[in-house]
């Protein structure tokens, strides 16, 4: 799978918090220069949560919770394809915020 990226030209870090937030909206408060724009289009991401303090749920269909989405587990390398970085929610589960590095975020331009 081919992806066209749209890379900070530093490592970008996220913070998931105990609200679900999205993916669009987490990028955007750790890293101003990306625009709304820049999403458009936007379906696969690759990201890696290294903190040793807990993990995250995703989710594109509904509000990620403990119990509903994906469980990201801490030092997981996770990719995530076919889905709107606008619509996909994070939330922590746990008492402490996480840090997520965001590898790759773009669009697939070929399967």
């Amino acid at each position: 799978m081919r992806i066209a990226t749209f890379n900070p030209a530093s490592a970008l870090q996220i913070t998931v918090t105990a609200t679900a937030t999205s993916l669009k909206d987490l990028i955007q408060t750790a890293d101003a220069s990306f625009t709304d724009a820049m999403f458009k289009g936007t379906n696969a991401v690759d990201f890696v949560e290294f903190q040793p303090v807990g993990n995250i749920s995703i989710s594109n269909e509904s509000t990620p919770t403990a119990t509903v989405g994906t469980i990201v587990y801490r030092a997981t390398i996770m990719p995530v394809s076919g889905v709107d970085a606008r619509k996909l929610k994070m939330i922590r589960i746990g008492t402490s915020n996480i840090k997520v590095n965001i590898l790759r975020i773009g669009r697939i331009i070929e399967e």
